[in-house]
């Protein structure tokens, strides 16, 4: 191979996922309580109303947040407020931890 003949490098090009033209999320605090896992500290509960806007409308999900000892875990409950409002006071209720909110839900 002479010197005039280099070998072009091989330049992968990135793939870039375009947005949908409109889309958004909007978050809202339903209800928030806080209680005591005595001996290990406090945990914060909350309620959360979550609207996904598209061109082909609008959906409603509900999710439960719970933070602290250390932990922080978000999980959907479903697109029923009604249930998602009795989950929620069950987790408070029985003081569920942030490492154990996917246990409970699934026996839920």
């Amino acid at each position: 191979m002479s010197s005039d003949h280099r070998a072009t490098p091989y330049i992968q090009k990135k793939k870039v996922r375009a947005e949908p033209p409109f889309s958004n999320r909007i978050l809202r605090l339903l209800d928030q309580r806080r209680y005591e896992i005595p001996g290990w500290g406090f945990v914060v509960c909350r309620l959360w109303r979550i609207e996904s806007g598209s061109p082909r409308g609008v959906s409603i999900v509900f999710a439960v947040e719970l933070c602290g000892l250390g932990n922080r875990r978000l999980c959907t409950v479903g697109d029923d407020g009604a249930r998602a409002r009795r989950i929620f006071d069950l987790l408070v209720e029985h003081t569920v931890t942030p490492f154990g909110l996917r246990d409970v839900l699934e026996e839920l």
